[in-house]
């Protein structure tokens, strides 16, 4: 089942602080993340493997 669902920056860092606890992330990674989009052909899981790598 494909979903399309746009959350701001906030949101995700909300989500991501509640399952993984809270880290203060380096400036660069902040920039990094808040700018990441999925893109056109990508499934829901890859841009959710690559939202959490780049947090991580």
């Amino acid at each position: 089942m494909d979903r399309e669902v746009e959350l701001g920056y906030l949101e995700v860092e909300d989500k991501m602080e509640r399952r993984f606890g809270y880290r203060d992330l380096p400036k660069t990674a902040r920039v990094t993340f808040s700018s990441a989009r999925q893109v056109l052909d990508e499934s829901v899981d890859d841009w959710a493997d690559r939202v959490l790598t780049l947090a991580g």
